[in-house]
């Protein structure tokens, strides 16, 4: 089960992706979700080892 920041990250990915047929950068990530940087990384690693993204670049999405 994905917690809540994970939840939203993953959220925020797909209404990028589905607005602007392109993913967020973490800077955008951060003003979307009011996290920080660390939160953010932690976040994305824990939704790419559940599957939920691939994550090739670790400074962006």
């Amino acid at each position: 089960m994905l917690g809540e920041l994970e939840y939203k990250i993953l959220q925020v990915l797909y209404d990028l992706w589905e607005q602007q047929l392109k993913l967020g950068a973490i800077e955008e990530l951060k003003i979307k979700t009011g996290r920080s940087k660390d939160d953010i990384e932690r976040a994305l690693s824990i939704l790419e080892q559940n599957k939920y993204i691939i994550w090739t670049e670790k400074r962006c999405i």
